[in-house]
């Protein structure tokens, strides 16, 4: 974690701080936020400052094991709403829901960064409880799951859909310090397609990019090898007619009933 509190509720961000100043602050006792267990800071060289609980114990708020990807994204994050003037909470608490945002800007919009795998069920049940409580989401995907030419069932929660770029997924570089949206997300029998943008977060605000899938003019479409594609999809339905599987057979009623064979529908258009 990146703030903590002392005994009398005051809270301390170390993304603000430099590491001599980090270091005088290991006189004062500090708290999580969350638990209200003592937490100590580390200014190691491997990992960026960062709180740790005192005792390890399980939190419901923070993870013992944050990666140094996750709270380097945190801070990158945090600068670029300091440098556009935004309002922001860096790992605010949001009682009426009990979930904690790795960023709440401009009052309602929760971001989280997602670095690391979680259930399908969590996923839904966080997404939800955000939207059903007046917040807007944005999950934000880290390298371990970022879209790298195939989608696991967990990586297509995270699709979200807009008339203007179709199918999108959104991934933060901590790194590069760069928002990337991953766009036109389709499916077909060779390979996914797709368009990939990104966006520096020291040139554009992270409200200005996050709003591009409502506000960009419509983009030409991805053109595809139709034939290509065809032909693959070809391929599969006569491998599914000879072995009669259940599916492509009752496809196949619905040709006969229009006198003509899935499997020689290349000859027919």
């Amino acid at each position: 974690m990146l703030v903590a509190e002392n005994e009398i509720g005051g809270k301390i961000d170390l993304t603000k701080l430099s590491r001599l100043e980090i270091e005088d602050q290991r006189k004062i006792s500090w708290y999580c936020p969350g638990c209200g267990s003592e937490v100590i800071i580390k200014n190691g060289l491997v990992m960026r400052p960062h709180f740790s609980h005192k005792q390890c114990q399980s939190c419901d708020s923070f993870s013992e094991n944050e990666s140094e990807e996750h709270l380097l994204g945190k801070e990158v994050l945090a600068k670029n709403c300091d440098k556009f003037g935004l309002t922001y909470e860096l790992e605010a608490y949001l009682p009426s829901i009990q979930q904690r945002p790795d960023i709440l800007v401009e009052g309602n919009i929760a971001v989280e960064f997602q670095c690391s795998t979680l259930s399908i069920k969590r996923l839904k049940e966080r997404t939800s409880s955000y939207l059903q409580n007046g917040y807007q989401v944005i999950w934000l995907l880290g390298n371990n799951l970022s879209f790298s030419g195939s989608l696991s069932e967990l990586q297509k929660q995270f699709i979200s859909f807009s008339p203007e770029i179709g199918f999108y997924l959104w991934g933060l570089s901590g790194k590069n310090e760069c928002i990337e949206l991953t766009y036109f997300l389709s499916k077909t029998p060779l390979k996914w397609q797709f368009k990939r943008e990104s966006f520096s977060l020291n040139k554009h605000s992270i409200v200005d990019i996050l709003s591009c899938p409502k506000t960009m003019k419509k983009k030409e479409m991805i053109e595809t090898d139709t034939q290509a594609n065809y032909d693959k999809q070809q391929e599969k339905w006569n491998q599914q007619l000879v072995k009669k599987q259940p599916g492509v057979m009752e496809l196949q009623s619905f040709f006969d009933s229009q006198g003509e064979n899935l499997g020689q529908l290349n000859q027919l258009y």
